[in-house]
């Protein structure tokens, strides 16, 4: 099922100009940086470890009803940052979480989640400020998102039966981070970041089943295209330079 909205295209276009613009501006107007600008005076890669904080607001349509939850979970990432020269970079950070998630079932029919998921994000890397000792990266790029949760839906004539469902869910999207480097040595360095993510086309589908027997009702995936959700991600880890 596809769910389309000139409203939702008009937002659209005004992220992707606001997108083009910053990484225009801060890539060739406010970078900074030290030595000659060429690939030798930076090292050729990063790896980091980070821990953070993902907070994700779904806003679609399942079939005819409104469907909107909110995700809170603690992640654990990795990531690899390519430098090209002192300025231009590309990044690729992933994470995988487990966590709670809040989606407004209430009592008598509470429920029982399991959650887990993960983030992929990649893009293009432009430092604002790099002295090889303080740097504050900028990235802009594609965003993945993807979950799966049992949801318990007790029988309320019975005090121990009742059903589960299955929850899968795909999100696209772009985003844009912000961060801040301090570099001990020419070895380990501390960092924190902060990601936007605005995701735009979700594949989801929800299947039930019991305790015993087979999926009982089944739906096929549903595609929904904007307006569907954003993502927060604060960050702080530890990154190699190689």
């Amino acid at each position: 099922m596809f769910h389309n909205s000139a409203k939702g295209e008009n937002l659209m276009k005004r992220l992707f100009i606001l997108l083009a613009a910053v990484v225009l501006i801060t890539g060739f107007a406010f970078a900074q940086e030290s030595g000659d600008g060429s690939a030798s005076d930076i090292e050729k890669f990063n790896a980091e470890v980070n821990i953070g904080f993902p907070v994700h607001w779904t806003n679609g349509l399942h079939g005819n009803n409104e469907d909107k939850k909110v995700t809170a979970n603690t992640s654990i990432g990795l990531g690899i940052t390519f430098n090209f020269t002192n300025i231009i970079g590309v990044i690729i950070e992933a994470d995988v979480f487990y966590g709670a998630e809040l989606s407004g079932v209430s009592s008598p029919t509470s429920d029982h989640l399991s959650l887990a998921g993960a983030n992929v994000f990649l893009g293009p890397l432009f430092y604002l400020f790099n002295n090889n000792t303080f740097r504050i990266p900028l990235a802009a790029g594609i965003h993945v998102y993807y979950f799966s949760d049992d949801l318990w839906i007790p029988d309320l004539d019975s005090a121990t039966d009742g059903s589960w469902i299955n929850r899968n869910e795909t999100q696209f999207g772009l985003g844009i981070s912000l961060g801040f480097q301090f570099h001990f040595d020419n070895g380990v360095y501390l960092f924190s970041r902060t990601s936007v993510i605005f995701d735009f086309i979700r594949i989801h589908s929800a299947e039930g089943y019991d305790a015993v027997g087979p999926a009982y009702n089944s739906a096929d995936p549903c595609v929904d295209v904007f307006p569907i959700g954003w993502n927060i991600k604060p960050a702080v880890g530890i990154g190699i330079r190689f």
